[in-house]
């Protein structure tokens, strides 16, 4: 059996060297990609693009160097490990960095698979390499036809693995992503020239110089990469990223207190999975606390540290500590609510701690992950544990001896200062949330629980905790305006627009007023995509939106409640010709051209009307009509004179 690594195998051949040398640095260049990408998916992809690669340049060079043909047949045969899995793992980084893994999952493992079967064949069978030829560099394999299958694999996974980067590249608005691809797809391409390695396999003699175009590809890469990065920054990878780094159990219920997100500090304190939490209602102890509060009515307000005795499967308790903050509409409707869990066993030991050892009590509070602060009675900082300097970047010799006030935002001081007197008089007022200035300029959000300190039976000051709730903060705020807002257009989404028309109706009723309904959309908007791509339809759209809102009165509103479909909720109209006019303004507005990256996109759009309480009194109804309108209005012939606006009441007059 012949060893690959015995020296005594091979002589070192100047063919050789640039060969490994470029196998190296496509090594060095995968695991540096991941180390800075902190293992995204889409660095490994790249990853394993930069193994393959890089086990067919180092076991060629092998080959090169062999001292025997029996060598070089085994060599070639390792190399080949790399070679049929080089274009699975160029199709696998594509579909990761156009975001369509989950969509192309089965085709992958089909590639995956036919890889192996290929590698396979090598193994089992000299179908494949057929033997080892001498040329001036060394030697060489020699294919036979069970490579066939392999070329037309190799041809197929490469031209896809464009065909994906180019489509992701048009779809991309100008930025860094649209660089990035751009950036890639040019290495790759260039590195496809590495495929003239192929030529001498099937008798050509033509020296192999792959590694070259595989060096420039190495060098654009590496450019790319760190210029652009490998992951974007969006809102939704943003929020993710929150809840990974969370230190506490966090949880999304539904308005029925269903969980919807869970995060996996949840599931080592609840010792469950957290796929297996969602889906369900919360742990029991914290569902019966919310339950017995107003959190889900129309009153809503948060809970602030509620403290919950929870016994795990193992029998152990824990002492967990609850908050909870409503999601709130625009319209005070309580949609759901977040959830932070922290589990505050250790904590409360350390309260008792306190009381029976300075010195064991010190240890532990330096080690809490929280600010623990000690004022004296006119509000001097007193004491301070390490925590505070990680969060705040200030040392705690700075403020030691300062009044606490000079470290909190100016419009909080206040606040802070009732409670601190509040609490030192002996009244417990709730946890309080502040500001603190950190010694980069930047302020954190933090939440303030004090207690009193008390020696000899007097009050002399406060000893605390102040915990760092920026991460929550942000949370909040981004379920809050994903939930009514159209993430293209910015204009309100298609829930907004049916809470504000059930709304606007109830108050036309009350009011015994009319009220205009409008629905339109752009005709042969799909002919727009289809020529210029939908990175550009979706410009028209946000032009199209920005348009309509132009047109219409203050305390009207546009929506867009999907596709290119708009709806204008007109409040209260006079008339039905004033509904028409502004119907007739819009319409006018879509036909103007519109301007996109040079290019001048004409459109037009086909309006219909329904008027309350004439066309309907009921928010369904009125949206019926008004889609039955539009289409009327769509059936028309259009010319230059004509505008596509139909009214509901009109049509039905003439048909009766």
């Amino acid at each position: 059996m012949i060893d690959l690594i015995d020296p005594e195998n091979y002589a070192l051949s100047p063919y050789s060297v640039p060969v490994i040398i470029v196998g190296g640095l496509v090594a060095a260049l995968g695991l540096a990609v991941v180390a800075r990408e902190r293992m995204s998916s889409a660095s490994l992809s790249f990853l394993a693009v930069c193994g393959s690669v890089c086990i067919w340049l180092v076991w060629i060079s092998a080959v090169y160097s062999s001292r025997t043909e029996e060598v070089a047949l085994v060599a070639i045969k390792a190399a080949l490990l790399g070679i049929v899995f080089i274009p699975t793992a160029i199709f696998v980084m594509a579909t990761s960095l156009a975001g369509r893994m989950r969509e192309l999952r089965a085709v992958v493992v089909g590639c995956v698979l036919f890889s192996a079967i290929l590698y396979s064949s090598v193994l089992l069978t000299d179908s494949f390499v057929t033997g080892i030829e001498s040329h001036f560099w060394g030697f060489y394999p020699r294919y036979g036809y069970a490579s066939v299958p392999f070329l037309v694999f190799f041809a197929v996974l490469l031209t896809a693995s464009v065909y994906i980067y180019f489509a992701a590249y048009r779809r991309q608005p100008e930025g860094a992503q649209k660089q990035r691809i751009g950036s890639l797809l040019a290495a790759f391409l260039i590195s496809y020239v590495a495929a003239v390695d192929l030529l001498a396999a099937y008798g050509v003699a033509v020296y192999p110089f792959g590694y070259a175009p595989i060096l420039v590809f190495v060098v654009l890469a590496a450019r790319a990469i760190w210029r652009y990065r490998l992951t974007d920054i969006t809102p939704s990878y943003a929020a993710e990223k929150i809840i990974e780094t969370m230190s506490d159990a966090l949880f999304v219920v539904d308005r029925d207190g269903i969980v919807r997100v869970a995060n996996e500090r949840s599931a080592e304190i609840f010792a469950a999975p957290a796929s297996e939490l969602i889906g369900k209602r919360l742990p029991l102890p914290i569902d019966e606390v919310l339950a017995g509060t107003e959190i889900y009515g129309k009153n809503a307000i948060s809970v602030r540290d509620a403290e919950v005795a929870y016994r795990g499967d193992g029998g152990r308790e824990r002492v967990l500590n609850l908050c909870a903050s409503p999601m709130v509409s625009e319209e005070g409707e309580v949609i759901g609510l977040v959830c932070v869990v922290r589990d505050v066993t250790e904590r409360k030991r350390i309260e008792e701690d306190l009381r029976e050892s300075e010195e064991r009590s010190r240890s532990l509070i330096d080690s809490t992950p929280d600010i623990i602060f000690d004022l004296d009675r006119d509000g001097t900082i007193a004491a301070l544990n390490p925590a505070f300097e990680e969060l705040t970047g200030w040392s705690k010799g700075e403020w030691l001896g300062k009044p606490f006030s000079a470290i909190v935002h100016a419009d909080d001081v206040a606040t802070a200062s009732r409670a601190f007197a509040k609490k030192i008089q002996g009244e417990d007022p709730p946890s309080i949330e502040i500001r603190l200035v950190m010694k980069s300029g930047e302020y954190l959000d933090t939440e303030v629980i004090a207690s009193r300190r008390i020696e000899h039976g007097a009050i002399t000051g406060l000893i605390g905790f102040v915990r760092d709730v920026t991460a929550r903060k942000q949370l909040e705020e981004a379920w809050k305006k994903n939930a009514f807002e159209d993430f293209l257009t910015g204009l309100p989404n298609r829930r907004h627009f049916f809470d504000s028309l059930s709304r606007s109706v109830a108050q036309a009723k009350r009011s015994d007023r009319m009220l205009g309904l409008l629905y339109f959309d752009l005709d042969d908007f799909k002919s727009i995509n289809d020529a210029f791509g939908h990175s550009i339809g979706d410009e028209v759209l946000k032009a199209v939106g920005q348009r309509a809102s132009n047109c219409i009165r203050e305390g009207d509103m546009v929506a867009r409640i999907g596709g290119d479909e708009f709806t204008v909720i007109l409040s209260d109209v006079a008339t039905r010709d004033e509904a028409t006019e502004i119907a007739r303004r819009i319409a006018d507005a879509v036909r103007r051209p519109i301007n996109v990256r040079g290019k001048r996109i004409r459109t037009s759009a086909s309006v219909g009307i329904a008027i309350h309480p004439q066309d309907g009194t009921d928010p369904e109804t009125l949206l019926k009509k008004a889609d039955d309108a539009m289409y009327e209005a769509k059936s028309r012939p259009e010319d230059s004179s004509q505008i596509p606006i139909a009214d509901i009441s009109k049509r039905t007059a003439e048909s009766v």
